[in-house]
């Protein structure tokens, strides 16, 4: 019989988190507000990480810059110069 460890376990709990977490991102509100909620925290890599897993669970940067009507590049350059300089404001829900 296979002996599960602790940290098993818990990386088992972590991805069934991460995969719901992934699938709740896909909705304009809850990412608002999950997005809203990161830029409270004092430490922008929050932002930034909450930021990445947002644009990832909705197609990631090449499709978030079409739907914002930019060139891959112009999104990956944004992305880049956000990572390096952010300041954070509340984001409304949109599609």
């Amino acid at each position: 019989m296979e002996r599960v460890t602790d940290k098993e376990k818990h990386v088992k709990v972590m991805t069934k988190h991460d995969d719901w977490l992934f699938e709740q991102l896909k909705d304009a509100e809850f990412a608002a507000e999950y997005l809203n909620a990161a830029g409270e925290d004092d430490d922008p890599k929050t932002y930034l990480t909450a930021l990445r897993q947002v644009v990832d669970a909705r197609g990631g940067i090449a499709s978030t810059a079409e739907k914002a009507h930019l060139s891959r590049e112009t999104g990956a350059n944004t992305w880049n110069r956000s990572s390096q300089q952010i300041s954070t404001y509340p984001i409304n829900s949109a599609e």
